[in-house]
């Protein structure tokens, strides 16, 4: 089950932005909109909320030594 999450989470991290999204949240909002100018902000924060998430539960992971 852990190897499951661990993968799922993966996919969030692993998301070319994810580091744009991790060190400068208004760039990475601003090459969205501009690489998708229909994306509402919420669907925006769904994904930077999604990346969090998956970073916490990644450390967590590690914590754990799973």
């Amino acid at each position: 089950m852990i190897k499951d999450i661990e993968e799922c989470c993966k996919l969030e991290t692993d998301y070319p932005d994810a580091e744009l999204m991790r060190t400068d949240t208004k760039a990475f909002v601003s090459k969205i909109k501009k690489e998708n100018p229909d994306i509402s902000d919420i669907e925006i924060g769904v994904h930077i909320g999604l990346l969090e998430k998956a970073d916490r539960i990644m450390e967590i992971i590690k914590l754990k030594g799973e």
